[in-house]
């Protein structure tokens, strides 16, 4: 696909696609962010999923302090929003920023140390609070390449920088997976379009210190609310370890923690944490089940 450019003629560096849908106070606090980041080489697409007019209160600020399109797309689905907004960017590299994460000032200006002179496909950083701790996920804690053997560690959707044709070459992300597809397979689509990355020939680096923010609540993991969300994320695990025809060792790497997590916690007599690991292990095996006629194909970008 040909990028357009600009009328100065000179294009982004990034294009940070954000689908959004249903918040106002988090996207405003995102792109604060965004507008007070040290290297400002990047676009800002906005993929509004909402009623018309509905984030005009929002965006108007930030249209005269950001390269800001704000694109309205009526296909529900955050995967579905992404790929649209990749077609119509205008960076080298895209990212896709979650419409209630924030990032440190320096964001840009790291990723751009990291890729600078590299020739990676993809970079990838992780989640954390803003003293630097990991949360929503555990990762890998070395810099390192990243590989099908670490792609569970090291990838997280809103912190990953991919470079724009290898993305559309490997078909973006498969629109079967994530937040409002619409199925039952609730989330990993980076894990998913990461392997592809790499069987389609790409390098990716992981760095540890590349860290964005994003609203975490221990208190709650037991709770009703998460064990219910923890199984539909986890059926996408399982049809990820499907549709990409991962082996045992995988299996093992995905589901020995939660196993360990069920027996631990119904001991410790933390009931609801033993029911969201029963809940990651059922997730797994039900995603599994229901990806088994999966084949790989391109997604289609209409």
């Amino acid at each position: 696909m040909q990028i357009s450019s600009t009328s100065e003629g000179v294009l982004p560096r990034f294009s940070l696609v954000v689908a959004t849908l249903g918040r106002t106070v988090e996207l405003s606090k995102l792109l604060e962010t965004l507008a007070a980041q040290t290297d400002q080489d990047f676009e800002v697409l906005i993929m509004d999923q909402n009623a018309p007019g509905y984030l005009d209160a929002v965006l108007g600020p930030f249209r005269s302090r950001l390269d800001l399109r704000h694109l309205p797309i009526e296909r529900r689905g955050a995967c579905a929003a992404r790929n649209r907004g990749a077609v119509q960017a205008r960076g080298e590299w895209v990212m896709f920023p979650d419409d209630d994460c924030w990032y440190p000032l320096d964001m840009i200006e790291r990723v751009t140390r990291g890729i600078e002179g590299t020739g990676l496909g993809f970079y990838g950083g992780r989640a954390a609070d803003e003293e630097g701790q990991s949360v929503l996920s555990r990762y890998t804690p070395a810099a390192a390449d990243i590989t099908e053997d670490n792609v569970w560690s090291t990838s997280i959707e809103w912190m990953a920088a991919i470079r724009r044709d290898l993305f559309l070459a490997a078909g973006g992300f498969d629109e079967r997976l994530g937040p409002g597809a619409g199925t039952p397979f609730g989330a990993y689509e980076i894990n998913d379009l990461v392997l592809g990355l790499l069987r389609n020939g790409a390098t990716g680096r992981y760095d540890p210190d590349w860290i964005g923010h994003h609203d975490f609540q221990p208190e709650a993991l037991g709770t009703s609310d998460s064990i219910a969300k923890m199984y539909h994320y986890a059926r996408g695990m399982g049809y990820v370890l499907q549709k990409r025809r991962l082996g045992m060792k995988h299996v093992f790497m995905l589901t020995h923690r939660a196993m360990f997590g069920a027996v631990y916690f119904l001991l410790s007599g933390n009931f609801g944490r033993a029911r969201r690991s029963r809940a990651i292990l059922a997730g797994i095996a039900s995603g599994w089940w229901l990806a088994r006629d999966v084949v790989i194909s391109t997604v289609s970008m209409l």
